[in-house]
This record gives C-alpha cells, structure tokens and sequence, in this order.
C-alpha cells in the first residue's frame, strides 16, 4: 500500500504544471518550516553544527529557506519522474565549468563526477546523459513501484547502471581506466565498513572512501556536477573542480579533501542543499547521538 501510494503521489504531482508544481512545494516547505517538523528540527541541528559562526537569525533564516527548497524539489522530483526530459533540458539557461570535463577527456582521463544532494540532481542527471555516456551505481529502493519510476527515469537517456555490490564496484574501475565517465553520491553516510570519520564542516563524518579509492587506483579526474534552482525557474548545471588533497594517496587526506570539495560545492547555493538528512547519524568515539527522536510533552 506504501509503495503504490508514493508512486502515485508522485505521477499526480508530475501531471501538473510546472508553475503550479513549484507554488505547491513552495507551500509545503513553508508549511514544514511552521509546523515545527521533524526535518525542521534535523534541518537546525545540522546548520546549527556546519556554520556555529553565524548570527543565530541568519542560521533560522537558512533553515527556513532551506525547507522551501526542500518542498519545491520534492514536488519537482515528481515531474522528473513522469515528464519528458526535454521539459528540463529546455529550461537549462547556463552550463558553467563544462571545459573541465572536456580537458579531462582530451588529457585521455577517466573522469568521476561527484554528484552531491543539491537542487535537483535528476535534472544534472538529464544533462550529462544527454550529451555523455555515463555509468553509476544504483541502489534499488524498498518500494517497487516508485522505484521502478525512479530507474526508468534516468536510464532513458542512456545511463548504465552497475549493481550496489563488489561487481559493480569492479566494473566502475574498470570503467574509469578506460577512460569513461562514472558518477558518484559523494554526501550519504555508509556503512561503518565502506567509510571513515573525516571533518565536513569541522564535525567528525562518517565518509564513503569509495570515490577516494577509484581516483587513486584509476588517476581519474574527479569533478563536482550539480544543478541549481534560479529564481526564473530555470537551471543552472554546475561542473566545478575538487581541493587537490582528494588526489592525495592517504586515504584519510583524499577523504578530507572530499569532503572539502562538498563544502565548496554547498557553498555556491547551501540553501538548496539536503540538509534534513541525518547526515552525523553515527558518530565516532561513542559520542552521543545528534538526532533524538521528538516526543510530544
């Protein structure tokens, strides 16, 4: 019942138009910001954590913004689902840092792109299919319906996928040492046994290794790829390069520089990042947990 109640939620939103999609997500991030939700509160720990220099109204106003932002890519999310591709491909008004990718090729490198939770990354995942052939790893979800919304989706122009496992692992390095193009959720926790503790913004996060691990096993380019929400409604796809200390043969050093990338990544629009994500969920040394689930006094 789940599973069929979230893929029609999202094939009703995705049937909308697109202005009255946006009025509709704007409606409910505002709502989520004023109910006092649980991803507000998620969405205050974490900035609260990641800028503590900030004035306490520029932080309140940020978590604000950051849940309308929210409430517009859930809604759009449903329109990428079930709408053309070109839908979006159309309303791309800027593509910036695309030379990087380019030089990359020309310097016959592999190249892996970073594709953090900022904006809308389906539509960043339009774009790169659009005009290169690219392969990822793929997950599925626990609800089939919606899942198989979710894959049709960004496979229809062309992406191959590769399974969550050692063989799909393998086929990604091989890939990228023949100088292909992979792409890579930079942002999520792993498991315990996939990651290490790395600062992201100044706190311990558990980091996945596995980007790190290509790049020093392929001497693949790393580059960020993300596309941003403007205030037209149109996108802006950004490829931006990464802190060279991802390239460093210590792991712990390639990690950091990571991790920094993603910072510098966040900082172009940190409004539109997903920042109700528990992404300090396990922390390190037994130190207590971030996120306590709310209970009604």
């Amino acid at each position: 019942m789940k599973d069929k109640l979230a893929a029609n939620f999202f094939k009703i939103v995705g049937a909308l138009p697109l202005s009255v999609n946006r009025n509709l997500g704007m409606s409910v991030g505002w709502a989520l910001w004023a109910c006092n939700s649980e991803l507000r509160r998620r969405t205050e720990i974490n900035i609260a954590l990641c800028y503590p220099k900030n004035s306490a109204a520029k932080n309140k106003d940020l978590v604000k913004q950051s849940l309308i932002q929210t409430g517009l890519t859930l809604f759009e999310l449903g329109a990428t689902y079930t709408k053309p591709p070109k839908v979006f491909l159309d309303r791309i008004s800027e593509v910036e840092g695309e030379e990087l990718l380019r030089t990359a090729q020309q310097n016959g490198k592999g190249v892996l792109l970073l594709a953090p939770h900022i904006g809308n990354w389906e539509i960043a995942g339009f774009f790169i299919n659009r005009y290169y052939m690219t392969t990822t790893i793929y997950k599925p979800g626990h609800l089939k319906a919606l899942d198989d919304m979710i894959y049709k989706s960004r496979t229809q122009l062309g992406m191959k996928v590769v399974p969550a496992n050692n063989q799909g692992v393998i086929a990604l390095f091989r890939l990228l040492k023949k100088q292909g193009i992979s792409t890579l959720l930079p942002d999520q926790e792993p498991d315990r046994s996939g990651g290490i503790f790395a600062p992201l913004f100044g706190v311990e996060a558990l980091t996945p290794v596995i980007a790190s691990k290509m790049i020093q096993k392929t001497d693949a380019t790393a580059l960020g790829l993300y596309c941003l929400r403007q205030s037209n409604g149109r996108y802006k796809i950004i490829f931006k390069a990464v802190d060279p200390t991802i390239y460093s043969t210590n792991l712990l050093e390639s990690v950091t520089g990571m991790n920094r990338s993603i910072e510098a990544f966040i900082a172009d629009a940190p409004e539109q990042y997903q920042w109700e994500y528990r992404r300090f969920s396990k922390r390190p040394n037994k130190e207590p947990k971030l996120y306590k689930k709310h209970t009604r006094g």
